[in-house]
């Protein structure tokens, strides 16, 4: 949504965009994620076909940890690359 947002208002893409939006976008969607975790048996229930229900719970469990960790992973990376600056790193410490 972020990359789209940016496309909208300037009228070019950028690569760039996208890739410093990934940390947040990996936050939203392990929300996402863990809240239909937590409504598996209604879904399969229902007959409801979100991810986790296809998934099974543990390997959806599994992946929002994935998500959550690979989200400061990537903060850090893009930091020491250079492409943010050091006071993105407020975040580690602020939790």
């Amino acid at each position: 949504m972020i990359g789209g947002g940016y496309y909208t208002l300037t009228g070019g893409w950028s690569w760039y965009v996208v890739l410093a939006s990934l940390p947040y976008a990996l936050g939203t969607t392990a929300i996402i994620f863990g809240k239909h975790i937590d409504k598996l048996e209604a879904g399969r229930e229902k007959g409801i076909r979100t991810l986790p229900v296809l998934l099974g719970e543990k390997t959806s469990r599994h992946a929002v940890l994935g998500m959550m960790v690979l989200r400061y992973l990537l903060v850090l990376y893009l930091v020491l690359a250079g492409f943010f600056t050091p006071l993105m790193l407020a975040g580690f410490l602020s939790r």
